[in-house]
């Protein structure tokens, strides 16, 4: 099983207030972002009242554009590993076997200091962390992503519809769109 959790914890007022052009500029929304493989937690989401002062601290943006390249790579790649933002040397890799991908938490042993987030070759050395080898079938991960995407906007455009032609939600649609396209 895949599933991923987000939740906007932003300044709302800033949000309710953005043009188009000003968020396409710098479209950054922060708050909660979980993934679940199976019972193996990366990230952190909750959806109970926020505490006083409690903040979003991950780039919501950032997240669904990652998981998004990394899904449109993995239409035509049979392994993809990215690195978890934010987080030093903390990798999940996707090995596609058939209809199934593979998901395992990694570290590479060999740290390089420049490094895409996104590669298509093992490491030399890599590391597995602690979980390993999670089946997931490969439509039911672009599902995720899709549906997911499309959510976040929709709860983006709820806040603010003047942000629905925004360029970097069109192309976040299309992409999404894409992805369940043939699978």
């Amino acid at each position: 099983m895949f599933k991923i959790n987000y939740r906007i914890v932003d300044d709302f007022d800033l949000i309710i207030n953005n043009d188009k052009k000003t968020f396409d500029e710098d479209p950054e929304i922060e708050g909660f972002f979980q993934l679940k493989f199976d019972n193996n937690i990366e990230g952190y989401y909750h959806d109970k009242e926020l505490s006083n002062g409690e903040e979003g601290l991950e780039l919501l943006i950032n997240w669904f554009d990652l998981l998004l390249e990394v899904s449109e790579n993995l239409k035509i790649n049979n392994y993809v590993a990215f690195q978890i933002p934010e987080i030093h040397n903390r990798w999940i890799e996707l090995s596609l076997l058939n209809e199934n991908i593979n998901a395992s938490l990694i570290k590479d042993k060999e740290e390089k200091e420049i490094r895409p987030i996104i590669i298509n070759t093992p490491p030399k050395m890599l590391e597995y962390l602690n979980w390993k080898n999670i089946k997931i079938l490969k439509k039911d991960f672009f599902e995720e992503v899709a549906e997911n995407v499309k959510l976040f906007v929709q709860d983006l455009v709820k806040l603010n519809n003047k942000l629905e032609n925004s360029k970097v939600l069109i192309s976040f649609l299309n992409r999404a769109h894409d992805l369940t396209d043939n699978v």
